[in-house]
């Protein structure tokens, strides 16, 4: 498990990257098709040190913020707590159905042909991984609670 280590200042160059997925048969002059998907990233700096957050918090240059996440050569914000805005905001929390489809359709073709083994095998890493993510969020708010 992931240390988790906490950071504390005032919000400088808050950056939103947005990654939308369209549907392939959109063309430049389609407007009317909606995205498939869309993967929202802010990048910003606490007291000058590089930040990286998975959605869009709701934050401004200048606000007074207390992070909790994985510190590296950017650090990673799993938990966040904007003191000027009285809010805290978490990564988004990984749900379990994705693995639980697999584990079905792999117990079901697992009859049929040896492909089930894969699907089963895939479901059981995406379960434990989203136990993982799950329990990080959490460890963040512990932090985040206690800073």
């Amino acid at each position: 498990m992931a240390h988790i280590v906490t950071l504390k200042g005032a919000v400088t160059a808050v950056r939103l990257a947005q990654n939308v997925a369209l549907p392939t048969t959109v063309t430049p002059t389609t407007v009317s098709s909606p995205p498939i998907a869309v993967h929202s990233t802010t990048t910003f700096r606490i007291s000058n040190h590089p930040v990286s957050m998975v959605g869009a918090p709701t934050l401004i240059d200048g606000d007074v913020v207390r992070a909790a996440g994985v510190d590296g050569a950017t650090f990673q914000v799993i938990a966040l707590r904007n003191d000027t805005a009285g809010t805290v905001q978490t990564i988004p929390e990984p749900k379990a159905l994705l693995a639980f489809v697999f584990l079905a359709l792999g117990m079901v073709t697992l009859m049929l042909m040896l492909i089930g083994v894969i699907f089963i095998l895939i479901g059981v890493g995406y379960f434990i991984n989203t136990m993982k993510k799950k329990s990080l969020i959490k460890d963040a708010l512990a932090t985040l609670a206690t800073a």
